[in-house]
């Protein structure tokens, strides 16, 4: 919530950690990336550029390294909550550092921690919610 959506070459940056690139009309993607490691929901990493064949419906949506994504699972993003969508949440940290965090629009803060390969979470509810880790092309189930 109150996060800008800035145009950036031949895409648009969500806040800062969504990045959505439009297909062309040959259904080419090609388009540089900002700095950093980006990861596509689909699971591949990219750095420096995009460049693809896709389907106008298959449109890359990428996500900026260390962000902790929060996903129904019912595979929507969370733009608005209500008590039940808390219980069907999965947590997605991207290309994971040292700490991420995250905040639902009802205030619900949930925030994690890597120190080498342990991982801590702590949340302001005590709903039920999943941890998924999405490092170099591979997911792990954390909780």
């Amino acid at each position: 919530p109150g996060r800008a959506v800035t145009p950036v070459d031949r895409g648009y940056l969500l806040g800062d950690a969504l990045l959505i690139l439009p297909v062309s009309p040959e259904d080419a993607v090609d388009a540089p990336l900002p700095p950093g490691v980006w990861t596509e929901l689909t699971g591949a990493c990219r750095t420096g550029r995009l460049r693809c064949m896709r389907g106008y419906k298959e449109m890359p949506v990428l996500v900026r390294e260390n962000t902790l994504l929060p996903i129904s699972m019912n595979g929507q993003s969370l733009t608005q909550t209500t008590g039940d969508d808390a219980d069907r949440l999965t947590l997605h940290w991207f290309q994971p550092k040292g700490s991420a965090e995250c905040v639902l629009t009802d205030g619900t803060c949930y925030h994690v921690q890597r120190t080498g390969e342990h991982i801590t979470v702590s949340a302001s509810t005590d709903k039920p919610f999943h941890l998924i880790i999405h490092r170099d092309g591979m997911e792990t189930l954390v909780r």
